[in-house]
């Protein structure tokens, strides 16, 4: 009882929000051309304020802002441009408090478990504060707490905003049409995963696996044993924040490097591994001292299925080679159609328009997450909703845009893209030769090569004697020996090609300081010969044969 003023209190709060800054937005009119690049000024304050009330009312709704920013089909652009800069920092829990928690989680103080603390945090977000710290052993650590009663706070919110939501769509047209209610729910999700350090701490070690093998970008190494649901410790990174970095270390460093290995590394994780950070802003990468870029804050990360990994594929490839159709049949096959109705001719002239325009502007200008946002917004603008997790990715390279203006302005991500994706697909390619399939094509090849001569010296045998009779008077029997010459020839050709391809496919695995294209020299030198070896049988084929 006692909470139930401020209760009503907030519900007061949430239900002038959506009177004055939600049901405008959701009942605009979506119709307005995807032709235009203007932006109108009382859109962009209208947004700035939405955001900003956002902000004013709490951590809960900084995240469900964040949220909302993956959402381009249910706002304007210029709402998800706000929704993206929205700030994380909060003022600081008293230490006393934070080490209260500490010592409920891990069941020991701050002063037993570390030889030296900082009660300065280095960081206050919405959730929990980092500090520094050095353990008995010697490491250097941050540790995040998170805060007190943050958890309650936010079950409270949640559900205020669920019975709102509620109302709003069984009494608004708006509401139902956006669907309110499960939009709150995926909310409820992704802060629940936030909130849960233990799960944060595992998808640091993922992407520390996933990235291990890209010499810019790290990962801080998580100390399992100072983890819980609210405490997270992991290795001290020493750098400064990319907003941070003075001129002069911009001029020091490889800025073109390292967002072509950041380019490259969320290409590898959208398509090869199907699982990325999904909030890569510029406050959550540290440039270190060793010049390479660690990521942090790994609360928000994305998934991908294999069907929506190889969607991911085609869409980038549309896009950089120019294939409107492409990306629309990406567009089709992945998204919901509002109305059924969908005008893909129409679609499909505005997708090559805006991709054919993008290579018209210069690279500051337009960035290739930026096209990619462009093109999620245009397909709900036409009717299509895409699944969220186009908006994840799309978020993540728009953030990936920032980086590459801040280290690199004159960086041209689209044919970076470009060129890691021919990678992607060659390694695949070469990937799908799995040399369990390959030996067993090349025993079935070798049985049939094995038998092959005795049953041609039967076949030869009868028609020397005679014994055979299908269609002899027709048969020119020179012409018939000369064709099984002919496939005895293919069959050891095939054979030959089979034992390269399965070479290729072993020394693939072994490293070698001889490399072709970034790969095994010996193993691409026998690939490349068995592909020239069958491209000459076919066109021998095709040549030769009636």
């Amino acid at each position: 009882m006692n909470n139930l003023p401020h209760r009503l209190l907030r519900y007061k709060d949430l239900a002038q929000f959506f009177i004055v800054h939600v049901r405008p937005v959701l009942a605009r009119d979506t119709e307005s051309s995807v032709d235009s690049q203007l932006s109108s000024p009382k859109l962009e304050e209208d947004a700035v304020a939405f955001a900003k009330s956002l902000e004013s009312m709490g951590p809960t709704f900084v995240k469900f802002g964040q949220l909302l920013s993956t959402r381009s089909d249910l706002l304007p652009a210029e709402y998800v441009d706000a929704l993206q800069r929205l700030q994380d920092d909060l003022k600081p829990v008293a230490y006393e408090e934070m080490s209260e928690v500490f010592e409920r989680e891990i069941g020991a103080s701050i002063t037993k478990v570390f030889a030296e603390f900082d009660q300065r945090p280095i960081a206050a977000a919405s959730l929990g504060q980092t500090y520094k710290a050095i353990t008995r052993s010697g490491d250097v650590v941050a540790v995040k707490i998170q805060r007190p009663g943050i958890r309650r706070q936010i079950q409270e919110d949640l559900e205020i905003l669920s019975s709102l939501a509620a109302f709003a769509e069984k009494h608004s047209d708006e509401g139902s049409r956006y669907a309110l209610v499960e939009l709150v729910a995926q909310f409820k999700v992704s802060v629940t995963e936030e909130l849960d350090y233990v799960r944060e701490a595992g998808n640091l070690k993922k992407l520390a696996v996933i990235l291990s093998n890209f010499a810019h970008l790290e990962v801080p190494a998580t100390h399992m044993s100072y983890c819980s649901a609210k405490v997270l410790t992991m290795d001290y990174v020493n750098g400064v924040k990319i907003t941070q970095l003075s001129g002069l270390a911009m001029t020091e460093l490889d800025g073109n490097c390292l967002v072509d290995d950041l380019l490259k590394a969320y290409l590898h994780q959208f398509i090869t591994e199907g699982f990325f950070h999904a909030d890569p802003h510029p406050g959550n990468l540290i440039f270190t001292d060793q010049g390479r870029l660690a990521f942090m804050d790994l609360g928000m990360v994305g998934r991908l299925s294999d069907q929506m990994r190889d969607a991911m594929y085609h869409l980038f490839s549309g896009i950089c080679e120019n294939k409107s159709e492409r990306v629309v049949d990406v567009i089709m096959s992945a998204g919901l159609q509002e109305n059924h109705l969908v005008d893909r001719k129409r679609l499909s002239s505005d997708v090559a328009n805006l991709v054919a325009r993008s290579e018209a502007i210069s690279v500051k200008e337009l960035q290739f997450g930026t096209l990619v946002m462009r093109i999620i917004h245009m397909c709900a603008e036409h009717g299509v909703i895409l699944p969220r997790e186009f908006n994840l990715v799309g978020k993540a390279l728009l953030n990936i845009d920032q980086i590459v203006i801040k280290l690199a302005p004159d960086f041209n991500p689209g044919q970076a893209v470009n060129r890691h994706l021919r990678a992607i697909a060659f390694k695949r390619s070469l990937e799908s030769l799995n040399p369990s399939d390959a030996f067993t094509a090349m025993v079935q090849t070798k049985e049939l090569f094995q038998k092959a001569p005795h049953r041609l010296n039967s076949l030869l045998d009868n028609l020397s004697e005679n014994k055979f009779r299908v269609n002899a008077d027709v048969i020119d029997e020179d012409a018939l020996i000369q064709g099984f010459q002919k496939i005895a020839n293919r069959i050891t050709i095939g054979v030959i090609v089979a034992a390269l391809i399965v070479g290729a496919a072993l020394m693939m695995r072994i490293d070698s300081d001889f490399q072709i294209f970034g790969y095994p020299g010996i193993a691409m030198v026998l690939l490349i010969s068995a592909l020239l070896l069958a491209a000459y049988t076919v066109f021998d084929i095709l040549k030769k044969d009636q």
